[in-house]
């Protein structure tokens, strides 16, 4: 990781146990998460949704819209998207993670092939391409 561009994160060393063996792992906390800065509103699509699925598309086009929308909607509804387009000038680092827009920890394709080089697992790589939608509330 040291060779990589990362956000402001904190590294815990991490015993783990496993049918009686001890391993040694670290866990990364990345803070604190990104948000509008790295998201292109205008050509990305929004969604209210219920538990997921599409109720209808709403008119997002900035950062203000969306907390508005957010605002607006009550429960059990929420916010989705069903194309979040980032902006890929903006992005200064090779992993980050969203808050606001979707949980989950984004990854360059060179942090990509230097973990899948170096044989890690404990974690699904899923291309940005297949993930269809996401809900947020």
């Amino acid at each position: 990781m040291k060779d990589f561009s990362l956000p402001n994160h904190q590294v815990f060393p991490a015993r783990v146990f496993h049918k009686g063996v001890e391993f040694n792992y670290y866990l990364v906390y990345f803070y604190p998460p990104v948000e509008e800065e790295f998201v292109d509103f205008e050509r990305s699509d929004f969604i209210r949704a219920h538990f997921g699925f599409f109720k209808e598309k709403l008119d997002i086009n900035s950062l203000e819209d969306y907390k508005i929308a957010k605002d607006q909607i009550q429960l059990p509804y929420g916010i989705g998207f069903s194309k979040m387009v980032l902006k890929q000038d903006v992005i200064n680092c090779d992993i980050f993670r969203f808050a606001l827009l979707g949980l989950g920890i984004y990854i360059s394709e060179n942090l990509k092939t230097a973990i899948e080089a170096a044989g890690l697992t404990g974690m699904q790589i899923t291309p940005i391409e297949a993930i269809k939608h996401y809900y947020v509330r």
